[in-house]
């Protein structure tokens, strides 16, 4: 991870919480993920353990009013995916819930690798409206195959995505897959 940061924030503390409003520009960075970090697949909320019993300590707070911006050299690599991204996020947070965000971040000049295929990613944009762990989607990859171009668009969102295979010009949902895998129309 290589990050050039510009931060202009106030921070005020005392020993019950603090708090720390203003902005940070990020006009480059660099970011390889190798392999996802633990704690990235949450628990399912229905989870018990047995003979467990955990309390939260209450922690110290810290609310948060921080613009995030990102600038033009913004690159994000891994897991088969590589692009660069720009947008602005509002990241809020009372001390006491997780950090919400609010914004968008565009994909820019994206690839993706799904199904053994280098797709170019045509439309991306990732919506913060709330958890920042679960934003919404607007993707969409696709390749070329002779005088098709077939492809994955992914909505929904991060912890709930959809996605459906397309064509253009239109064909079948088997043909289309078939291009995205193959390259061939399956019939």
């Amino acid at each position: 991870l290589v990050v050039d940061a510009s931060p202009t924030l106030t921070v005020k503390a005392d020993p019950a919480a603090a708090e720390i409003r203003g902005r940070v520009v990020l006009p480059r960075v660099e970011a390889w993920v190798q392999r996802m970090p633990e704690g990235v697949v949450r628990e399912s909320p229905d989870l018990v353990l047995a003979g467990r019993e955990e309390r939260a300590a209450a922690g110290y707070r810290v609310r948060t009013d921080v613009e995030v911006v990102l600038g033009k050299k913004v690159h994000l690599e891994g897991m088969g995916f590589s692009a660069g991204l720009a947008g602005r996020l509002r990241l809020r947070g009372n001390g006491s819930d997780p950090i919400a965000a609010f914004g968008e971040v565009d994909i820019k000049e994206g690839r993706y690798t799904a199904y053994g295929q280098d797709l170019r990613i045509t439309r991306g944009r990732l919506t913060f409206n709330g958890p920042l762990d679960d934003p919404g989607l607007d993707v969409r990859a696709s390749r070329s195959a002779g005088s098709y171009r077939a492809g994955l668009e992914l909505t929904g969102t991060l912890g709930d995505p959809r996605s459906r295979v397309f064509s253009v010009p239109a064909l079948s949902e088997s043909d289309a897959l078939s291009l995205l895998l193959t390259g061939k129309r399956l019939s």
